[in-house]
């Protein structure tokens, strides 16, 4: 064999081993499972919506916050507009009137769908209130 004969194959063991090695780590890192998520259990005080001094307000001054989100000096307010997701996976905000439709603060309201425990849509709407960018289905259940 020339010299020229025994670089080539050479090179071509190399790379074979290095493609050979390549392969085998992607066959190892598909055969062993990713790690599971450590899963933590919230406490009630990490559970509850913290309130603030004042809500945002979008430019055309409605009201954002959470739909258990109250103010430091009026734990009963809430926002005009609440941060939901669609049904299909998108960031939004609802109504919180559509939301919970005949609820007050306290909990009682009309016999509306919100109330008798029935499934119905609600708008989801960009920050701006008026663009609607899906549904989400609220699953209420009956008192």
């Amino acid at each position: 064999m020339n010299r020229l004969s025994k670089v080539f194959v050479g090179i071509t063991v190399s790379t074979a081993a290095v493609v050979a090695g390549t392969l085998a780590g992607y066959a190892i890192a598909g055969a062993v499972p990713p790690p599971e998520p450590e899963l933590k259990v919230l406490s009630e005080a990490e559970l509850s919506v913290s309130p603030v001094d004042r809500f945002p307000v979008n430019a055309a001054g409605q009201t954002l916050g959470l739909v258990d989100q109250g103010l430091l000096t009026d734990h009963t307010a809430r926002a005009e507009l609440i941060l939901v997701t669609t049904d299909d996976g998108q960031d939004g905000y609802a109504y919180y009137d559509e939301l919970l439709p005949g609820l007050n603060v306290s909990g009682e309201g009309n016999a509306g769908p919100a109330s008798r425990g029935e499934p119905y849509e609600v708008a989801v709407y960009e920050i701006d209130g008026t663009t609607v960018i899906g549904y989400q289905t609220v699953n209420r259940p009956a008192k």
